[in-house]
């Protein structure tokens, strides 16, 4: 379990930088991040950690906020409360007294417990006792290697733009692409203004569609009318009736 300590979980420093990030984006944004629901869901048992027992003292908001389920029996598992922060240990804070609440099992707070430590107001708040030298190292190791795969991931993303930057360079430098690239886009410029001033005058005119489809319909007739006299169009409306009964074409 050595590698899930350091490698696969989170410290509560990260945890708290996360929270920390997220309540910033949202802030940008104009919203509110909520770690917890504003009610608790039922059969769990709100937990909150700071870090330290100074903050408790001075009134401080808490770090962090989780809703850790419930036992059958309505006790919590303080296992679960170290899991989900990756915490070494955890104590419990007397709400009235301010100081550590020893539960007869150390991993296990019973109902009676919960109830007690969650009636101030309505959390049951806990710190980390002292680290142990090899949990701190654990979280060196594991903070390290973080930072180390942020910086990687930051290399490998400047080595594209860095590769774009001297492709770039090189082409305007020794090459005319550049210039011939610059030319047709003010030649495409300029083309858009002249298609922007023909369409603002065209748009100057008010059209009456109405007159439009009027005009369209006496033409139409007209030229009908014309080609019937002159012989080149003809009706036969009784034989194209005809037609279209026994073969289902109107044509001649």
């Amino acid at each position: 379990m050595v590698f899930s300590n350091f490698l696969l979980r989170k410290t509560p420093r990260q945890h708290i930088q996360d929270f920390n990030q997220m309540t910033q984006e949202a802030a940008s944004r104009g919203l509110v991040y909520r770690q917890v629901p504003s009610k608790i869901p039922p059969r769990h048992a709100r937990v909150a950690f700071y870090d330290g027992l100074w903050k408790i003292e001075e009134l401080q908001r808490a770090d962090l906020y989780a809703d850790i389920p419930l036992e059958p029996c309505g006790g919590l598992d303080l296992r679960k409360v170290c899991a989900t922060w990756g915490l070494e240990g955890c104590q419990p804070i007397d709400p009235m007294r301010w100081t550590v609440f020893e539960p007869g099992n150390p991993h296990f707070l019973s109902s009676v417990a919960v109830k007690v430590l969650s009636d101030y107001d309505g959390c049951i708040k806990i710190i980390e006792p002292p680290l142990s030298d090899s949990a701190q190292q654990k979280r060196r190791m594991r903070e390290s290697t973080s930072d180390i795969t942020v910086t990687f991931i930051s290399l490998m993303a400047m080595i594209p733009l860095a590769l774009q930057t001297y492709a770039s360079e090189f082409v305007d430098e020794h090459t005319s692409l550049a210039r011939i690239y610059r030319n047709s886009w003010r030649e495409r410029k300029q083309l858009k203004r002249k298609a922007a001033s023909w369409v603002t005058w065209l748009c100057g005119f008010e059209i009456d569609w109405a007159a439009a489809a009027r005009l369209v319909v006496v033409i139409v007739t007209l030229v009908m009318l014309v080609a019937v006299i002159t012989g080149r169009v003809e009706l036969a409306v009784r034989q194209r009736a005809r037609n279209w009964a026994h073969t289902g074409s109107i044509s001649l």
